[in-house]
């Protein structure tokens, strides 16, 4: 059973541990990482949930992202969740910090509340296409999309994205500067 450190609307943990599950049904605050990637031809890697997934099967996403469980650094997390759902090693030295950001999101009918403070990273590496072994039960697929198509994507709101709209703007803003 994977457990999350609950955290209070400051941030900080409350000294109280949960099962993820529970943590999402009774919609308190925990926190997550999401890892962007990047190649030198400014094209940013998305990955395409798993049909299985609960929450947004078949969208398009960032490259990786994860729960930080409880024991667990936030840095930790990042690299283990690159490891575990694209099969590539990237220590933590490669990986940069670049904001948190806020999101809640209801699913299956308001059962699943998604209240998640998330820890963003980016790996800037030219990494092929071919040297990731996706994690069948979290990844479909992967691709590079440019930076100014990506941001196309999000102004549009496309259908085919996750819904991080507000990180997703953040993220092109930054790494357009």
């Amino acid at each position: 059973m994977e457990c999350v450190d609950v955290l209070d609307e400051q941030g900080e943990p409350t000294g109280e541990v949960k099962a993820r599950k529970a943590v999402h049904r009774s919609g308190e605050l925990h926190r997550t990482v999401h890892v962007w990637i990047m190649n030198d031809r400014r094209e940013v890697l998305l990955q395409k949930r798993a049909q299985s997934k609960n929450t947004h099967p078949g969208l398009w996403d960032m490259a990786c992202a994860g729960h930080i469980v409880h024991g667990d650094t936030s840095l930790e997390t990042a690299v283990k969740e690159i490891q575990e759902e694209l099969g590539v090693d990237i220590p933590e030295s490669d990986i940069a910090y670049l904001f948190s950001i806020r999101s809640r999101y209801s699913h299956r009918h308001g059962r699943t509340v998604d209240y998640e403070l998330h820890d963003v990273y980016l790996v800037n590496k030219n990494i092929p296409l071919t040297c990731f072994t996706l994690q069948a039960e979290e990844v479909e697929a992967v691709r590079y999309v440019s930076l100014a198509d990506f941001h196309r994507m999000v102004l549009s709101k496309d259908p085919g994205l996750v819904p991080h709209f507000e990180e997703f703007e953040k993220i092109c803003q930054l790494l357009s500067s």
